[in-house]
């Protein structure tokens, strides 16, 4: 048994082609993609805040005027009185949309810890985000504030879209970021249900023009402060920082070794086809102990990949391989479950009698599944369905186990994980025995 693992292991490794395309491709993929999407990753120790740039598309003047104009001709049209004051300076005071958005909410103590702004034309906002400057850019639209008066005076309701632009490295903030925007449209919404609301039902009880005067007292009522957003920011000190050169230098890892995997079918078939499979099994050697061969044969080629790319990433870029127990407990599950996933690619090579299956699992499959777990981008960014389904194949569990290990979790956070693994392992030769199963008659010599 041992001779058979140590000659597949030599031919492996006497493969330079091949044996680069295991070992150095990682290492440069690695190095590429942990520069390119760092600014997806905040830097360690620094201060979390998110720089955006706000473009104002509105004239504040020009709005309010406007909307004093509109008053004029709702009141003679339906002969209302709908008095909100004659100094152009104080205009609406009590309930100011620009004062709102930059002072009670961009304003906040507590936002101005994560959040800060600046507000510039759309020419140089786009300079600032072309050079990563800021992480978006924050448009508000033509007549925003005639409009968020329409919405909020008045029974009409017009749309108000705020434009949320950011760059493509710097997805997290960027995520951030549409959602405070969302919050605070989501507050003014609800500003404009209960305007609605009052209007409904004061209408039932006085006369239109009794409701209209009172609805000034009722905004202000509701609306001097609409934007108390608190937010809570707590350092947890006890967990280690994950960064772009931490996060690609495992998921490389996890990645590259299910590529070991292809190669048990390959090298069973090529044993067949120059009949080296049938004269070990006339020697007495059973195709069991052939595949078990293969087994430990992908087992460490996957384990080599795994040393040498945590050794050239401790070194390269600093990584601190924490909790060592732990990391070789999934280094050798995750090298155990490319070497199952290598015996059902050689139960489908030995059924087929043909290349088909390592060929599509190395070109296509391990391809896909770089995508959906994580390896390419973070889960994070992905879809939700993409993400469900990512944690539960081998790289994207062994990745996501990983991680938690490197951040400073113990073995009870990382038991989910673990049990992906070992679930993909069991499946892997679960199928594997059962296409195996009574093989014989695929024992039979290959043509080339």
């Amino acid at each position: 048994m041992i001779n058979i693992i140590l000659k597949d292991l030599k031919l492996m490794l006497s493969d330079k082609k091949e044996l680069a395309a295991i070992i150095l491709m990682p290492i440069i993929l690695t190095t590429i993609l942990s520069f390119a999407l760092s600014g997806s990753f905040q830097d360690a120790g620094s201060q979390w805040t998110i720089d955006i740039a706000i473009v104002k598309n509105y004239d504040l003047e020009q709005d309010q005027e406007s909307f004093r104009n509109f008053a004029d001709s709702m009141e003679e049209r339906f002969n209302i009185e709908m008095d909100f004051g004659n100094n152009q300076d104080a205009l609406f005071a009590e309930f100011n949309p620009e004062k709102i958005f930059f002072e009670d909410f961009l304003g906040n103590s507590e936002m101005k810890k994560i959040m800060r702004y600046t507000i510039c034309t759309e020419d140089e906002a786009y300079a600032l985000l072309e050079n990563k400057s800021v992480s978006s850019i924050v448009i508000l639209p033509e007549q925003y504030v005639y409009n968020a008066y329409v919405n909020t005076f008045t029974t009409f309701r017009n749309n108000v879209a705020i434009t949320v632009i950011s760059h493509p490295d710097m997805s997290y903030r960027r995520q951030i970021t549409e959602e405070i925007v969302s919050s605070f449209n989501n507050i003014m919404s609800s500003i404009t249900i209960s305007k609605n609301v009052y209007f409904e039902k004061a209408a039932e009880f006085m006369p239109l023009n009794e409701v209209v005067i009172g609805l000034e007292s009722f905004i202000n009522a509701i609306g001097t402060e609409p934007a108390g957003v608190n937010i809570d920011i707590r350092e947890i000190n006890e967990m280690n920082f994950i960064d772009s050169f931490t996060y690609y230098s495992v998921a490389m890892m996890s990645l590259f070794i299910l590529f070991s995997a292809g190669y048990g079918g390959k090298f069973i078939l090529n044993e067949r086809i120059d009949n080296t499979y049938y004269r070990l099994m006339a020697t007495g050697v059973g195709r069991r102990q052939i595949i078990t061969g293969k087994f430990f044969m992908m087992f460490l080629m996957a384990l080599i990949q795994s040393i040498v790319l945590v050794i050239y990433s401790k070194f390269a870029f600093g990584i601190g391989w924490t909790n060592i127990p732990l990391i070789i407990l999934i280094m050798i599950l995750s090298c155990v479950a490319v070497a199952s996933i290598g015996v059902f690619i050689i139960a489908l090579t030995i059924r087929s009698n043909s290349y088909k299956a390592s060929d599509a699992f190395s070109n296509a499959l391990v391809q896909i599944l770089g995508f959906v777990g994580g390896s390419y981008l973070p889960l994070q960014m992905l879809p939700s369905v993409v993400r469900n389904f990512g944690v539960l194949t081998p790289n994207g569990a062994t990745l996501q186990t990983y991680i938690k290990i490197l951040e400073g979790y113990g073995i009870n956070e990382i038991l989910p994980g673990l049990m992906i693994i070992v679930a993909n392992i069991s499946v892997m030769l679960l199928l594997s025995g059962i296409l195996l199963k009574g093989g014989s008659k695929d024992d039979q010599p290959t043509v080339a």
